[in-house]
């Protein structure tokens, strides 16, 4: 990561942004982990800004992958069969 220079990491602000979650626990006593979550709400903010959607499927992907590689399976599907898998109001207005 540190290898890659931040205005390469600015084309690219998916991968970037899954770069830092995987990254942000291994920092957590490091100097580094102020900058690792600075850049987790940077990047949160710069793809939201454009689609906040994504930012929110983004993030369930990331959890399901976590969860399937921690063997926590129990029902979660990594590739949501709907695109964006975002919550969606019910029928009595509570999101899902």
């Amino acid at each position: 990561m540190w290898r890659v220079p931040l205005s390469r990491w600015k084309e690219t602000p998916g991968i970037f942004f899954w770069v830092l979650l995987v990254a942000n626990p291994f920092t957590k006593d490091r100097p580094e982990g102020r900058f690792v979550k600075g850049m987790i709400a940077a990047g949160t903010m710069t793809i939201g800004l454009v689609d906040w959607e994504t930012v929110i499927a983004s993030l369930k992907g990331f959890l399901a992958v976590q969860r399937w590689l921690g063997g926590k399976e129990s029902g979660v599907v990594a590739m949501p069969f709907d695109r964006l898998a975002v919550s969606r109001p019910t029928d009595n207005g509570r999101l899902s």
